[in-house]
C-alpha cells in the first residue's frame, strides 16, 4: 500500500519546520513498529524479492511564498530523503518505503496548490496536512490502523500485524479529530455551544470525541454536516469519481474573494455522490489558535469571507443543498417553505441589484448589533457582529455574481 501525505504551504516557514518535524519522528516511529513485528510478508514471484508493505510519500506544495528563499522549502525535501534513504532497505526487515517530492505552485491559492499536489500524488490515499497544524502521538499509526479497518472487513483487530499488503480502491474521505490549543487563555466569551456561538471553523476547531462516526451526524445536539480541510485523507478513486478543488473558492483563490469553502465543496459534492466520510476520533492532531484568530476582526473577517463563499456555492452549486434547492441566500429551507408565495415574490423583488429579504436581514441584524452593546456581554456582541459581516458578504457576493 503507498499513502502520499500533502502540505501545502505559503508564507509559514516557521510553522512548517514544527509539523515536518512531528511528520518525520512518526515515519521513524512506523518504521520501528513494523521492523519490529512479525507481519504478512510478499514475495515477488519475478523477482524473488520482499515487496515493501507500506510505501509513506511526502509532497511539499510551496505555493509561492516569499518569506525565504526557495531552498529553504526546498530542504525539507532533502532532509526527509537524506534521512530515510540512510535506513537499511532490500532486506527481510524492511517493511516502509520512503519518497519525496517537491512542488512549486505559481498560481496562489489553495486550491490550485491542493490540485498540484493531486496531479503529482502516487499514493492510493492523499493526507492533506495544514502547515500550522501538530501531529498528536501516534497520529500516524492510528490513522493506518483505520484504515486497515477499513480494508479488511473481517478482522476487527485493529493492530498492523495483519495489515494487507494490496489495497481495493475503496472510494472513500477521512477526516480526524483536530483539538485547539490556545496561544492565551481560551476568552470566556467564545463558544461554540448555542445560544450566540461561533463557527468552529473559525479557529479552527473539530473535536467531536474519541469515537469513530459517518457524516453527517449529531454530537450533543449539534448537527455536524461535513469535515474541515485542516486534515483530510482521500482514496484515489474519489478524485476519479468527483474530479478535484474549485479554484474560484479557498484561501487566496480568487480575485472576487470567495476565500474559504473549497473543501466545503468537495465533501458536499462526494456526499452527494454517496462517497463515505468518516470522522476517525482516536486519531487527532492539535491547531494552534493564535491571538489574531481570537480577536474581533478576525472573526468578522472570516464571516464575511464564509457569506461570501456560501453565496457562490448558492448560485453555482444549488444541487449541494437542501432538495437541490439554495432558496433564499443566507435564509434556512424551512422558514422558505412556510413564506406565502406573494410574500417570496416582494421579497426577491431587488434595489439596486439586492433583493429585499437580504437589506431587511441586514437592517435587522444591524440593528440586533446596536442593542447587544446594552448587554454588555461580549459573546452577543461578537455573535451579532459576525452574523452581520456575513450578510454583507453575502450582499457584496450577490452583486458580483447576478
Amino acid at each position: 500500500m503507498k499513502i502520499s501525505f500533502a502540505i501545502c504551504t505559503y508564507n509559514r516557514l516557521s510553522y512548517l519546520k514544527l509539523v515536518t518535524e512531528d511528520f518525520f519522528k512518526q515515519c521513524n516511529e512506523i518504521g520501528s513498529h513494523l521492523n519490529s513485528w512479525t507481519i504478512h510478508q510478499e514475495i515477488d514471484a519475478e523477482s524473488g524479492m520482499l515487496n515493501q508493505l507500506l510505501e509513506i510519500e511526502f509532497l511539499l506544495i510551496n505555493n509561492n511564498s516569499n518569506d525565504a528563499a526557495e531552498e529553504c522549502y526546498k530542504s525539507f525535501i532533502e532532509n526527509f530523503e537524506l534521512h530515510f534513504a540512510s535506513l537499511p532497505s532490500n532486506n527481510l526487515n524492511v517493511r516502509v518505503k520512503y519518497s519525496a517530492i517537491y512542488i512549486f505552485e505559481k498560481k496562489q491559492g489553495l486550491s490550485h496548490a491542493r490540485n498540484a499536489a493531486i496531479e503529482r500524488f502516487t499514493g492510493e490515499y492523499l493526507v492533506f496536512l495544514d502547515d500550522d497544524i501538530r501531529l498528536a502521538d501516534s497520529f500516524l499509526l492510528n490513522l493506518l490502523m483505520n484504515i486497515q479497518y477499513l480494508l479488511v472487513t473481517d478482522s476487527l483487530d485493529l493492530n498492523l500485524e495483519s495489515f494487507p499488503t494490496k489495497t481495493a480502491s475503496l472510494p472513500f474521505i477521512a477526516s480526524v479529530r483536530i483539538i485547539p490549543e490556545w496561544e492565551l487563555e481560551k476568552p470566556e466569551w467564545l463558544s461554540s455551544k448555542p445560544p450566540f456561538s461561533l463557527s468552529p471553523s473559525v479557529f479552527p476547531s473539530h473535536d467531536y470525541g474519541s469515537e469513530s462516526r459517518t457524516y453527517p451526524f449529531v454530537f450533543e445536539n449539534l448537527k455536524v454536516a461535513n469535515p474541515i480541510g485542516a486534515v483530510m485523507l482521500i482514496s484515489r478513486s474519489v478524485f476519479e469519481k468527483i474530479g478535484i478543488f474549485n479554484t474560484e473558492l479557498g484561501v487566496g483563490s480568487s480575485v472576487l474573494g470567495f476565500g474559504l469553502h473549497e473543501d466545503t465543496e468537495f465533501f458536499r459534492t462526494a456526499l452527494k455522490e454517496r462517497v463515505p466520510i468518516y470522522y476517525w476520533g482516536d486519531t487527532q492532531v492539535i491547531h494552534p489558535v493564535t491571538k489574531q484568530r481570537m480577536s474581533g476582526k478576525y472573526i468578522c473577517d472570516w464571516y464575511f469571507k464564509s457569506g461570501k463563499s456560501l453565496t457562490w456555492l448558492a448560485f453555482n452549486r444549488a444541487d449541494l443543498f437542501e432538495n437541490g434547492q439554495a432558496g433564499m441566500i443566507g435564509m434556512p429551507v424551512f422558514l422558505i417553505r412556510k413564506l406565502p408565495k406573494i410574500l417570496k415574490q416582494f421579497l426577491s423583488v431587488k434595489i439596486m441589484a439586492i433583493p429585499v429579504y437580504l437589506i431587511l436581514k441586514l437592517l435587522s441584524l444591524m440593528c440586533f448589533s446596536l442593542l447587544s452593546y446594552l448587554s454588555f456581554n461580549f459573546r452577543i456582541i461578537i455573535y451579532f457582529r459576525a452574523l452581520m459581516m456575513k450578510c454583507l458578504g453575502e450582499i457584496s457576493a450577490f452583486r458580483v455574481l447576478h
